[in-house]
């Protein structure tokens, strides 16, 4: 454990702020009122009553929250002794970080504990504060009575006491109402309180916290391994007074390529750091396995299966891959039971966004021959119009080619033996982007027009023109006529090129 000491102000008892992992950051030797707090409350500091009693520095009062299970505040705690000591108080600062802690069960159960506690505790506050508004009401509901709804008297002697009265009660129900409210609120507190282990324990979000559990192990690996870099001999000088080892790979004038690694010190930490992280992993394993939740994994899916994520809708996978599946439908705002592939891709003549469900989210999965015994309407054929073909993929070549649709037009970027192009091509009359593809459009028969581009703006039209016959149902038919052209030409410029060397 290591040790920080300097006596100030001796006239003072000392302050010993220690830190382990098991318990935390926590403060000896102050009570409540010592001005001790004015000091270390603002560096988030809390008093309790709660702590662990008794050991070989007495009883706490002070610690600093989620200082649990993890390495000490460096930055805080030399905060905190800094200003005890200009405060006159001799500190003291004992630090472990390497010495991992245990029991996280335990940990959770308090958590629990603590929830059912704050629970009960709002509860009884909601219920007192309903009561005082109700007393008040009533209170109010008799004054009121005794004027027997008659109205003021102006003039008479009785109106001043009548003008108070009123008064009285209007102030007074002001303050049941803000009561009610208080009430209200407190009652919402206690809820989230009692649904605290529910909602912890629920099985999508443990799969998530595991996840990132898993990831700070790999990264913790990767800090073992040290990392590589190039480094000057002055800097390769200071790592290896601080004790890191430093392995040279390489140099390039006066830069080294280097790869560094941790410390002993820092290894002991990580160390610490990995014993925890796997007990916890542990642990939410365990949670998971008592639940007896299904856990989706990419070998439970196929696509043309369906998925849902319980909201009662069924979504048609198109890709599965490591950490999801990208479906049909997802977040598009409409009701149907089930959303096909087939319809999301009649919904446009763009291709399909297909949203990701990640499996922690997963909440059932149905065959795609189960959804057609189960939901025969939604693959039945619209009679609405044409039954359009299946869609053509975009075709790839050498040339790189940004496509930028617009709502009354596509246009298509491209760089050609050092020349930037637009390849711009309006929509014909009856496209229709978005909406339902029942029909292909017939009209018009819109050439895709070619410019250069110079700076920002400055377009020039080439005189080039791509022909689009008619009918055409999506707009991957004109780009693959553009990739065409553009391929073309980068073969020309190449060839063109070439003939000059």
């Amino acid at each position: 454990m290591e040790r920080e000491s300097e006596a100030v102000g001796a006239e003072k008892r000392t302050i010993m702020i220690v830190h382990t992992r098991q318990q935390g950051t926590l403060v000896y030797g102050s009570e409540k009122g010592d001005g001790v707090g004015k000091v270390i409350a603002p560096l988030n500091f809390r008093g309790s009553e709660w702590l662990p009693k008794g050991g070989e520095f007495g009883d706490p009062y002070w610690y600093l929250p989620h200082s649990r299970r993890s390495r000490s505040h460096s930055l805080k705690l030399r905060q905190a002794k800094e200003g005890l000591e200009a405060a006159g108080f001799a500190v003291e600062v004992l630090r472990d970080d390497t010495t991992p802690a245990f029991g996280f069960d335990d940990l959770e159960a308090e958590r629990y504990e603590r929830a059912e506690l704050r629970a009960e505790g709002y509860a009884e506050r909601a219920d007192a504060a309903d009561a005082t508004s109700e007393g008040i009401r009533a209170r109010n509901r008799e004054k009121l009575d005794r004027t027997a709804g008659s109205p003021i008297k102006i003039g008479h002697h009785s109106e001043r006491q009548h003008r108070n009265l009123l008064e009285r009660v209007w102030t007074s129900e002001g303050k049941a109402w803000e009561l009610y409210d208080l009430a209200k609120e407190l009652r919402s507190k206690a809820q989230a309180a009692e649904r605290f282990q529910h909602r912890r324990e629920a099985v999508g979000t443990t799969l998530r916290r595991i996840k990132k559990l898993e990831t700070r192990l790999r990264d913790i690996g990767r800090r073992m391994d040290g990392k590589v870099d190039w480094l000057s001999e002055e800097r390769i000088r200071e790592l290896e007074a601080k004790g890191r080892p430093v392995t040279r790979l390489g140099r390039q004038g006066e830069s080294v390529l280097v790869q560094v690694g941790p410390s002993e010190h820092q290894k002991a930490v990580l160390a610490a750091d990995v014993v925890e992280i796997t007990e916890e992993i542990g642990y939410w394993e365990g949670v998971i396995e008592a639940s007896g939740a299904e856990v989706w994994t990419r070998a439970d899916f196929a696509q043309g299966d369906f998925a849902t994520d319980g909201s009662g809708r069924w979504y048609e996978v198109a890709k599965v891959s490591a950490k999801s599946v990208s479906v049909a439908g997802l977040f598009s705002g409409r009701d149907e039971a089930v959303s096909t592939v087939a319809a999301a891709d009649r919904a446009s003549r763009h291709a399909p966004a297909f949203r990701t469900l990640s499996y922690d989210k997963v909440k059932g999965r149905i065959s795609g021959e189960e959804a057609r015994r189960r939901f025969p309407e939604a693959f039945a054929e619209s009679l609405d119009g044409e039954v359009p073909p299946a869609r053509p993929a975009k075709k790839r070549g050498v040339a790189k080619l940004e496509h930028s649709p617009g709502a009354e037009g596509e246009n298509w970027w491209f760089d050609v033996g050092g020349r930037r192009y637009l390849a711009s091509w309006r929509h014909p009359e009856g496209w229709h982007s978005r909406g339902p593809v029942v029909t292909p459009c017939r009209k018009g028969g819109e050439p895709v027009r070619i410019y250069t581009v110079e700076g920002l703006s400055a377009r020039k039209p080439t005189g080039d023109e791509i022909k689009v016959a008619t009918p055409v149902w999506f707009v991957e038919e004109v780009h693959n006529l553009v990739r065409a052209f553009v391929e073309k030409l980068a073969a020309e410029a190449a060839a063109k090129e070439g003939s000059t060397d």
